[in-house]
């Protein structure tokens, strides 16, 4: 399983991870002429779409005792068009999500509140398998793959990219 797919300790119960190949970060987006949203505390008050399935409004309202008003969205793609219609004041997931719909009009906050570390799923019991993923992705990140392919995708995001090679978990 290669996806943005978090490395949990109950997920970790049922697969292994090679990885992570990156650590994302919980985010803020917000329409670009928005000056006065600088971090997460600042969606006090504020209309925040909640994407159906989601857990990182949980992580705002709940795990940071933030209390924005939630207004549901059926996924992203609404949660955005919400965002540009002005139904909504803020999005907040994972930074590779928002980079994901980068656009003129709105902007990333780069104010960071979470550690996401996204793994590669595999099964159980195949510790060769996740030995390779971690030796190929190390390898990507020496030789500058992984910066340009970071680049390449979400460079125009005005998302703050993390360069560095994440820590393993270990293949157990």
């Amino acid at each position: 399983m290669l996806a943005s797919y978090s490395i949990t300790p109950d997920r970790a119960r049922l697969v292994a991870f090679g990885g992570p190949y990156y650590v994302a970060h919980q985010d803020v987006m917000v329409r670009r002429s928005e000056t006065r949203v600088r971090s997460v505390r600042d969606l006090a008050g504020r209309r925040m779409c909640q994407a159906s399935g989601s857990v990182s409004t949980e992580r705002v309202v709940v795990g940071l005792s933030i209390p924005a008003k939630l207004v549901p969205g059926s996924s992203y793609s609404d949660c955005v068009a919400k965002l540009r219609s002005g139904a909504v004041d803020a999005i907040s997931t994972g930074d590779l999500v928002l980079a994901g719909f980068a656009a003129p009009d709105l902007r990333i906050v780069n104010a960071p509140f979470t550690d996401e570390r996204y793994g590669v799923g595999m099964r159980k019991d195949d510790a060769d398998g996740c030995e390779a993923v971690n030796r190929a992705i190390t390898t990507m990140y020496q030789d500058g793959t992984a910066r340009r392919l970071l680049d390449k995708w979400f460079g125009k995001s005005g998302l703050t990219l993390v360069q560095e090679v994440p820590e393993f978990e270990g293949c157990s």
